[in-house]
């Protein structure tokens, strides 16, 4: 899309111009990004298998710009932090002059994408749990926790 100088508008722009003039850029940068998405959801057809986008269960509205599903409500909804809590293990990490392995377990606040760290020396239920009581003892208990169910979290009964 080219703009010639008798294109341009000389009087201040309206709601309804505005709107339809951020609605024509949207639609040009998700064509020149999502072309392939888009014109799956005019055919009818699903996305490819190796999409970026499909995970995020795009649509496309009745204008025909492209929607993403919503957040999640714990994202959205005002909780106390970590709260709603993600957690995982990052690891190993050597240390200089030991023979141990360390793994950090990361807490993540799923509201405010705030990062506790604690410091693990295994990933046995064990020392998950040491740690975990740690986070619990300074952020306060969780109400909702997600976790990508490893073993560990698994046997913990988290």
């Amino acid at each position: 899309m080219k703009l010639i100088k008798t294109d341009r508008i000389e009087t201040p722009l309206n709601a309804e111009e505005i709107e339809e003039a951020e609605e024509t850029w949207i639609k040009k940068v998700q064509a020149e990004n999502f072309g392939i998405g888009i014109n799956c959801f005019k055919k009818n057809k699903n996305l490819p298998k190796d999409s970026k986008t499909r995970e995020l269960n795009p649509f496309l509205n009745e204008r025909g710009t492209q929607i993403m599903a919503p957040l999640p409500r714990d994202r959205i909804e005002q909780y106390p932090p970590f709260a709603v809590t993600g957690l995982d293990f990052a690891g190993p990490i050597y240390v200089k002059n030991s023979k141990e392995n360390f793994y950090i377990l990361l807490c993540t606040c799923a509201v405010t994408r705030a990062l506790y760290l604690e410091l693990v020396t295994s990933l046995t239920m064990e020392a998950f749990l040491l740690a975990f009581r740690r986070f619990i003892s300074i952020r306060g208990l969780c109400t909702v926790i997600y976790s990508d169910n490893t073993k560990t979290f698994k046997i913990a009964g988290i």
